[in-house]
């Protein structure tokens, strides 16, 4: 198991038996839902909290996403505002800043902090209309008890054939799966069939108190920074040839994506997750960019297209070199599919006291 493994099992069986300072806040006057992972990422949490925002929001509810930020400069905790962005709030925050700018300040807040426990406290005090909390990647920070926790497992990696840090990319050991009422298997193919589905439920093993689902990424439209298209229709506006610029832990699904639709993608830049682009790195992607589009012209095609992720695009819009923001960047927006019609089921799961 090695030494992270033994301090994270320690630490965990401490906040189990509530021994000295590693005791549970609970906060029963609000909803709350927390959505993590046992790895280190690569799982889906961004856009799993973005789907639960939009059904709770349709619902005509106040909802506060609590964040920590990873990598921001600006320190302390605060709602984050329409004036931050990936630098100054870290990645996840700017991503939801700008899926929902519509409803920021009205009936949708995100708010950052270190320390979740002062983190709620300091939303009920702001914000004492809130009808609901999420927890992004809060599996670990247990000093908050969420009302339900949600656990997320790759569908290409699922966290039983991994292994503990250093040796594989899981955080603490797979028996900590048991904190967990809800467990998705994420970025399943479409296509998954039931006999693969009850495979796949065998090796995974839920307890049980806890409903395991199987979710898809599903790709809804392609988003520039002066309009939206269907994807079908981008493709063909460039001829089916794209750049793919890329830091996510696995970029595996959006490349199998493009595949499966015939877009060619010319390069990848592909790099390690909640990577900050260097000058040097976007300057060659713009040379290999305008190499290409100059092909194009002299084959009568048109320019290929630039395609990025939602959360490298609001990193790429908060640098301040004007030049290579202003390249023509495209992301394709994601949401998660529960698969096997069983959305609803998912919902009232979450929903049930």
């Amino acid at each position: 198991m090695g030494v992270y493994g033994w301090i994270t099992k320690w630490r965990n069986r401490a906040f189990d038996k509530q021994w000295l300072w590693f005791k549970t806040k609970t906060f029963p006057q609000v909803r709350s839902i927390c959505v993590g992972n046992l790895s280190v990422g690569g799982t889906g949490k961004t856009p799993m909290v973005a789907y639960l925002s939009r059904h709770f929001l349709d619902q005509g509810k106040t909802v506060v996403v609590i964040s920590l930020g990873y990598k921001r400069r600006k320190a302390g905790n605060f709602f984050a505002t329409s004036a931050d962005n990936a630098m100054t709030v870290g990645d996840e925050p700017a991503l939801y800043l700008e899926e929902f700018n519509r409803e920021l300040g009205d009936r949708f807040f995100v708010y950052v902090c270190k320390r979740r426990a002062e983190g709620v406290a300091d939303v009920l005090k702001h914000k004492p209309q809130t009808d609901i909390i999420l927890f992004d990647d809060g599996y670990q920070h247990r000093y908050v008890k969420a009302g339900k926790n949600v656990l997320l497992t790759a569908y290409y990696k699922p966290f039983y054939q991994d292994r503990i840090l250093p040796y594989g990319r899981l955080r603490e050991h797979p028996e900590g799966r048991r904190r967990a009422d809800v467990v998705v298997m994420t970025k399943c193919p479409a296509d998954l069939s039931e006999a693969d589905s009850v495979r796949l439920s065998a090796e995974c093993d839920p307890y049980a108190h806890q409903k395991l689902f199987f979710s898809s990424v599903g790709y809804k439209e392609v988003v520039g920074r002066k309009a939206h298209w269907q994807p079908e229709i981008f493709w063909q506006s460039c001829d089916r040839r794209v750049i793919l610029v890329t830091g996510i832990a696995s970029a595996k699904p959006l490349t199998d994506y493009l595949k499966s639709v015939n877009v060619e993608v010319l390069r990848h830049f592909d790099f390690a997750d909640h990577h900050r682009f260097t000058l040097s790195e976007l300057r060659e992607v713009e040379k290999f960019y305008f190499a290409e589009k100059e092909k194009a012209a002299a084959a009568g095609l048109t320019p290929p297209g630039l395609i990025t992720t939602q959360k490298d695009y609001v990193r790429l819009l908060a640098r301040k070199d004007s030049r290579l923001r202003e390249l023509p960047w495209h992301y394709i927006s994601i949401m998660p599919e529960i698969l096997f019609g069983r959305e609803a089921e998912f919902i009232d799961t979450l929903e049930r006291n």
